[in-house]
């Protein structure tokens, strides 16, 4: 019998983080390729997204949408607020806030990945002046942008 302790597995952060950048790059990239999680039009209707909230979003950012979550189920965003969506990948729940805010409000998504980000921004170039343009910023939750 040993009497050493067992230790905890490494964890290389910078791989994870490339690792989480890459297939999220992929789903921007390819989104009808098929990954081990739901993407698109079908996990926004699981995750009860409103077909009145993706009107006039860019299909390209629905067709990306790799979420986890809807935020809209307990937040009712009002005309003027301010919003900050953190790990905004494809930008949709961006867009969808920016259309509850409306103009007088103002949207900034956040993504690690800042291929993504700009990527964002130049799909949604032909909405801009209209409520779907919204910045996009590359940073982490654990650093401001």
């Amino acid at each position: 019998m040993s009497d050493s302790v067992p230790t905890e597995p490494s964890l290389d952060l910078g791989r994870w983080r490339q690792a989480i950048q890459e297939e999220y790059a992929a789903v921007a990239r390819d989104p009808g390729r098929g990954y081990h999680f739901h993407t698109g039009r079908p996990l926004a209707r699981m995750l009860g997204y409103h077909d009145d909230w993706l009107e006039g979003v860019p299909e390209g950012s629905i067709a990306s949408f790799a979420g986890t979550g809807n935020p809209f189920r307990s937040a009712h965003l009002r005309p003027g607020e301010r919003v900050v969506d953190i790990g905004s990948g494809a930008g949709l729940d961006s867009l969808i806030a920016a259309k509850m805010v409306g103009p007088s409000g103002r949207v900034i998504g956040v993504d690690m990945d800042t291929g993504d980000a700009r990527n964002g921004e130049e799909e949604c170039e032909p909405c801009r002046g209209r409520p779907c343009g919204v910045p996009r910023r590359p940073g982490r939750v654990v650093t401001r942008p």
